[in-house]
């Protein structure tokens, strides 16, 4: 219906609301590398992730990681000296 939001693209704009507001984000949908793969960033709630994943028409969150993998490769792992130095 005109005018309406997919719960998708609502669970998206969530997340990156939450996170930017410095609070966990509920579906999971913003990832980081952290400890050199990709995860999900800060989450409330990490037991039920994937059942509200499902409820708003997301993929499970490691089909989600995969999927990242695959898009964008597997990260670089990241130099354990002067990881904040730039030149």
């Amino acid at each position: 219906m005109p005018g309406e939001v997919a719960k998708i693209d609502l669970a998206y704009l969530t997340d990156r609301v939450l996170l930017a507001e410095g609070k966990p984000q509920i579906y999971g949908t913003q990832i980081e590398v952290r400890d050199g793969r990709w995860q999900p960033c800060q989450v409330e709630d990490p037991d039920n992730l994937d059942c509200r994943r499902q409820e708003s028409g997301l993929s499970p969150i490691a089909e989600y990681i995969k999927s990242a993998d695959e898009l964008y490769g597997s990260p670089a792992p990241e130099p354990a000296e002067n990881k904040w130095v730039t030149r």
